[in-house]
């Protein structure tokens, strides 16, 4: 690690902290002075925690400006790290810019440098050749990950290249499925599950092993009824976590209210809505797990965003898909039983 580096990770972390405790400005003040430690190369990865922050708090125009101010500067730092043949640092400008631009839309094409896919497509090839360095044994932060994945298969989409969408998520998904990430492989695939898609790609699916949450049709379909009122906010119970044991339909029925907890951990791309919509998400979705409703078209949804698409519930933890501002958003959340409720954020 270089100095400088070590100086900036620590300074994200107390950021982090912040941000966590709720001290949302103190955090904002600390990425930036990660950002900005060295004024002629700036972090990556602070820009990043500052674009998070502005999406946590549904500021996309913070987010325009926020490029608008370090896109020159990161350019710069990029150009810095090919001279000096820096390939972490690469990927992570890489990673950074491509995902500034893909919050703001910015989605141009594979020439098009200040762009989502210019970008994302060369911190996809970073990653590998990161990966082929490490003989596969890359570190989470230099991953290309499923999310990222989402995020360039977006961008094709919208830029009327679905068919070069469909080609990266099939790819993408063969790479993970060699690294027995199964969960990656099931984020991956999901958005096109229902697709028309050309059948020798179908058959590059079916012979990918996915997720029981994935493919289990009693998990998508069969209710876990409770007897208990709809819930007025959502919460999480500090009692344990369904196991494979407990989590039937059955034992769903008989034991106590279960409360659902939107488990952010899990969100890997940036989570377009913010904390109060993941609220009346998680909210939502508990009243209608107490009416033993998970068909998504039968969902009472009220002022919940978005128009839900599926519920997939396996194991005392699921996700629920829902079409939102023209895109499928994968929200995933925990189901626990007993125990005193607390505020799950």
């Amino acid at each position: 690690v270089w100095p400088a580096d070590g100086f900036r990770a620590l300074i994200r972390s107390l950021g982090s902290r912040y941000q966590e405790s709720g001290e949302l400005r103190t955090a904002e003040s600390y990425y930036r002075l990660a950002a900005d430690l060295q004024p002629y190369e700036v972090d990556p990865a602070a820009v990043r925690d500052l674009t998070q922050l502005y999406i946590e708090e549904d500021q996309l125009p913070k987010v325009n400006n926020l490029t608008k101010e370090y896109e020159n500067r990161l350019f710069q730092g990029k150009g810095g790290a090919y001279r000096n043949s820096r390939l972490r640092r690469i990927f992570e400008f890489h990673r950074t810019l491509g995902e500034l631009y893909a919050t703001i839309g910015r989605w141009g094409d594979s020439y098009d440098v200040d762009s989502a896919i210019f970008q994302l497509e060369h911190a996809q090839e970073k990653s590998r050749e990161l990966g082929e360095r490490l003989d596969n044994e890359l570190p989470e932060r230099y991953r290309f990950t499923p999310n990222m994945v989402n995020m360039l298969a977006t961008g094709y989409v919208a830029t009327n290249q679905p068919s070069k969408s469909y080609e990266l998520r099939v790819t993408e998904a063969e790479r993970f499925k060699q690294q027995g990430d199964t969960e990656a492989v099931r984020k991956v695939l999901e958005p096109i599950k229902t697709q028309e898609l050309p059948s020798q790609l179908r058959l590059r699916i079916e012979r990918l092993t996915v997720t029981p949450a994935t493919t289990s049709a009693p998990a998508a379909t069969t209710a876990p009824a409770t007897t208990s009122t709809s819930a007025a906010a959502p919460t999480v119970a500090t009692g344990r976590p369904l196991s494979s044991q407990t989590a039937t339909t059955d034992r769903l029925r008989r034991a106590a209210v279960p409360e659902v907890r939107i488990d952010t951990s899990r969100m890997r791309t940036r989570p377009p809505l913010s904390k109060e919509q993941l609220d009346r998400v998680a909210a939502q979705l508990q009243q209608n797990l107490h009416r033993n409703v998970t068909d998504a078209p039968a969902l009472d949804w009220g002022d919940a965003p978005g128009t839900p698409r599926k519920v997939l519930i396996d194991n005392g933890s699921g996700v629920i898909l829902l079409d939102y501002a023209g895109e499928t958003v994968e929200i995933p959340f925990d189901l626990v039983l007993g125990g005193t409720s607390v505020d799950p954020h």
